[in-house]
C-alpha cells in the first residue's frame, strides 16, 4: 500500500513525506500511536528536508494499517483524537477499507480523500496484483491507471 501511495503521489503531481511507521506522540493527549505507515501529503511542506521534524500538532493526511497478525480496530479511537483524516486498512483476504473522520468520527467509504480518483475496489485489484506480481508490477499498474486518467504523458 506505500508503494502504491508514493505512486499515485508521483502520478498525480502531489508532494508527499513518507514517515513509514513512526510514532505519532501526542503528549497534550497522553496518547501516541505508531502506524504500518504514514503520509503527508496536504502538510508535505512541513517535513521538507531531512532534519526536518513535523510539528506534533499536525496529523499525517493518510495513515495505513494492515491487520495480518493483529487488528488495527482498537487504534481508531487514538487515531480519532489525533485527527488523522484517512485511514487505510488492509485486512486478512486483501480486504481493503478506505476510513475517513467526519465530524469527529470514522466512517466506512468507498473512494479516498487523498487520492480522489481511487476507489475501494482500485485498491483491491492491486493487491491482487501484488498477490502474483512484484511490488513493481503494482507500481507500473499505479502509473497506466493514472495516465489513463489524463495525469502525466
Amino acid at each position: 500500500l506505500a508503494a502504491i501511495v508514493m505512486t499515485l503521489a508521483e502520478e498525480f503531481g502531489y508532494e508527499f513525506n513518507g514517515l513509514g511507521s513512526t510514532t505519532l506522540n501526542r503528549p497534550l493527549l497522553g496518547k501516541a500511536i505508531e502506524p504500518d505507515s504514514c503520509f503527508y501529503i496536504k502538510n508535505a511542506q512541513m517535513g521538507q528536508g531531512v532534519a526536518t521534524s513535523i510539528s506534533s500538532d499536525i496529523p499525517p493526511d493518510l495513515a495505513i494499517e494492515v491487520d495480518i497478525a493483529s487488528r488495527s480496530d482498537g487504534k481508531f479511537s487514538i487515531y480519532q483524537e489525533i485527527g488523522v483524516p484517512e485511514i487505510w486498512v488492509c485486512q486478512s483476504g486483501g480486504t481493503i477499507v478506505i476510513k475517513q473522520l467526519v465530524n469527529g468520527e470514522y466512517l466506512d467509504v468507498d473512494r479516498s480523500l487523498a487520492f480522489p480518483a481511487v476507489n475501494i475496489a482500485q485498491l483491491i485489484e492491486w493487491i491482487e496484483i501484488r498477490r502474483i506480481g512484484t511490488d513493481l508490477t503494482v507500481i507500473r499498474a499505479v502509473r497506466t491507471f493514472c495516465r489513463g486518467l489524463g495525469f502525466r504523458d
